[in-house]
């Protein structure tokens, strides 16, 4: 592996992808391919700053490639004499891989949109000729492997590990976001402020998570441990929700009192995670998480029998709090220890499944329209608009801002179709050779790709570079054709701005309802638990909306009224989710009388319910807290103490759902905009 000390990241991606562009260009002329070019334009498109991305990337491209060759080969074999039925066939692969990829993540999501747009490339170059289908299909899995193949060697001899490198920075940065944010949220503090606070330690961690799978794909040492980190993600992502819940109890009468010792046990809990965050070594806090988790029974046994519902609420909320510390703090333990097991733990992440359909349904109608276009028009051309247009329809499913992104692309594209012409015709036209061809194309492939490092930059020069290959489109012998050029230039621009009347006229994103889907599939999780609740399935469900709740905190900006009710409406769930699950372990260990524990039943069921009804939960809610209070006097000391815990935990859950009905009901309303405030003696938040 080669370091280049003297050049910026940025330029040591763009020169490392130069060179494996190269390198496939020959590869694919030393073995006389059709279609040279696609080699090159293949390393452009797995090209990635991070060494592991670049391998990941490369394998979900072969087989997204592979599956759509096949499908070339199985519609052109059923529908070759009836274009009517090919094209419709054509365009529900492309739908149904559209929508597919919006239900997966990162390059799974990729090989999806590859299996699908695969098809535009192959079969409409065999409608002519629907005999040479097998030929084309092969010829396109064997451009993409020598891509492929080049540029996976080019980043394991040249490209540094910087994924694997880089990552215990990231880690640390994760760390001490959360850390701080933690700090923030327990002292006095503007709300804005501490909300800006919460998405700066929510995108570093899941910053931390990308930076994981392109790690785990780099080294072995790092797949293996891997499922560590992932469990202290969620335990990240659980602290950022304990601490919000926890900012309460600051300025309330029951945590000012002398006997009160949660004060103290939140400063210790902050000071703890800052320290962690400071050091490299877990290993010596576990003993502390424990001794401080000990501390916090000792006082909340102390406060049982003559505690407030506000006192025994914040010792259930900083026992949570305390429960993701120690959990984190394993994690950490454990990811350092080399001789730890692998821990397989898959976490689920939000799936938006009328998203997902909306895309898929892009992609039919780009494949639709276009085919209307192209028999409309009889354009000999016409097949190379679905090159452009269903690719980046499938790409921009995913993107926040398609309209924006679709326009970058456009840029890049007229870009590239200007720079393609100087170079194939004022360069490549007046030279001979291979190493004068290298030369020629590789100022332009260098730029490129430097820029395509540069967030406000990207979409232009991803645009440029794969478009302008493309546009050079070099052959051994090299084919000049100045009308075929422009043909194939136009084809491609119309091909791209057939995308934004896509998603800005059939089906525009409306960044609102897409944050409302979200709340109401949290909502319906919540349900689903309450059904069957347990510590197990808590924390699966608890990772989701964690998922779904950064993903409301980043789709709408900080100023947005709409934010804050949505996400202190989510806290809310995640609170009660919980106590649902302290409820029924209690439930399950206190002697209780069949009329108390038929009560406690009628709150699970109506938590199953509560979308539609949840002022009927909040009923059943209080009524099992009133039954649980009137049978203390027969319990034993220590299950008068579980039950008093109970009880909080249950007025706790009705006073968040009366707090935030129109959040559950998904009906615009009263929902209170500030994220914490004390309701009689119960805190919400």
């Amino acid at each position: 592996m080669i370091r280049w000390p003297f050049l910026s990241p940025g330029w040591s991606h763009a020169v490392c992808t130069t060179i494996a562009v190269i390198l496939a260009l020959y590869v694919a002329y030393f073995l006389q391919l059709e279609n040279p070019y696609s080699a090159a334009t293949t390393v452009l498109v797995v090209a990635s700053p991070i060494h592991g991305m670049v391998l990941a990337k490369s394998v979900y491209r072969f087989l997204g490639t592979l599956l759509g060759a096949a499908a070339s080969i199985l519609l052109m074999a059923c529908f070759a004499q009836t274009p009517e039925l090919f094209l419709l066939g054509t365009a529900l692969w492309v739908g149904l891989f559209t929508a597919a990829s919006s239900l997966l993540r990162r390059f799974r999501a990729y090989g999806a949109v590859l299996a699908g747009y695969t098809i535009t490339l192959v079969a409409f170059g065999a409608v002519d000729k629907p005999l040479s289908i097998f030929d084309l299909a092969m010829a396109r899995i064997s451009v993409v492997t020598v891509g492929i193949a080049c540029s996976a060697l080019v980043t394991i001899l040249l490209a540094p590990n910087t994924a694997s490198r880089d990552f215990p920075q990231k880690l640390k940065g994760a760390l001490q976001s959360a850390a701080d944010f933690v700090t923030l949220a327990l002292s006095p503090g503007d709300e804005k402020r501490i909300a800006a606070g919460r998405l700066l330690a929510a995108r570093q961690i899941q910053a931390l998570d990308t930076a994981l799978y392109g790690a785990a794909a780099e080294t072995a040492e790092m797949a293996h441990r891997s499922g560590y980190i992932r469990r202290a993600v969620a335990a990240l992502f659980g602290l950022l929700t304990s601490a919000s819940s926890l900012r309460v109890f600051g300025d309330m009468p029951a945590a000012r009192h002398a006997d009160n010792e949660i004060g103290p046990l939140l400063q210790q809990s902050a000071a703890l995670l800052q320290r962690l965050a400071a050091v490299d070594g877990a290993a010596a806090m576990s003993g502390e998480v424990k001794a401080l988790r000990q501390r916090c029974a000792v006082a909340q046994a102390r406060l049982d029998m003559a505690a407030s519902p506000s006192s025994i609420i914040a010792f259930n909320r900083l026992d949570d709090f305390l429960d993701h510390l120690s959990a984190l703090v394993d994690s950490l333990v454990a990811f350092t220890d080399r001789k730890a097991r692998p821990l397989d733990i898959r976490l689920p992440h939000h799936r938006d499944l009328p998203a997902a359909l909306i895309n898929g349904l892009r992609g039919m109608m780009a494949v639709l329209l276009v085919s209307v276009l192209w028999i409309y028009t009889a354009w000999p051309n016409g097949n190379q608009v679905f090159g452009a247009t269903v690719p980046i329809c499938a790409l921009l499913g995913a993107s926040e801002r398609p309209q924006a992104d679709a326009v970058d692309f456009f840029k890049g594209v007229l870009l590239a179709a200007i720079a393609g012409l100087v170079c194939t015709y004022g360069l490549l036209a007046a030279i001979s050779g291979f190493p004068l061809l290298a030369l020629a194309l590789a100022p332009f492939v260098l730029i490129g790709a430097y820029y395509s490092t540069r967030p406000r930059t990207m979409g232009i020069a991803t645009g440029f570079l794969i478009f302008f290959i493309t546009f050079v489109a070099p052959h051994n012998p090299m084919q000049f054709d100045l009308s075929g050029y422009f043909n194939t230039a136009f084809a491609n621009l119309i091909g791209i701005g057939c995308v934004l009347p896509i998603f800005r006229v059939v089906f525009p994103q409306r960044s609102g309802r897409a944050v409302q889907n979200l709340a109401r599939q949290l909502v319906i999780s919540l349900m689903r638990l309450a059904g069957r609740p347990s510590l197990k399935r808590l924390l699966r469900w608890e990772h989701q909306a964690h998922d779904r709740l950064a993903a409301i905190a980043m789709r709408l900006p900080l100023e947005d009224g709409n934010r804050a009710k949505l996400l202190t409406g989510g806290f809310a769930a995640i609170r009660i989710a919980r106590d649902l699950v302290r409820i029924k372990g209690q439930m399950e260990t206190l002697p209780l009388d069949h009329a108390t524990r038929t009560a406690l039943l009628r709150v699970f069921e109506a938590c199953r319910h509560l979308a539609g009804h949840p002022m009927q939960a909040v009923h059943h809610l209080r009524d099992a807290a009133d039954r649980l209070q009137a049978g203390i006097p027969a319990l034993p000391p220590d299950g008068a103490a579980m039950a008093k815990r109970a009880i909080a935990a249950l007025r706790e859950s009705a006073d968040l759902l009366a707090q935030h009905e129109s959040f559950f009901t998904g009906r615009k309303g009263r929902t209170d905009a500030r994220p914490c405030q004390s309701v009689g003696q119960v805190a919400t938040c």
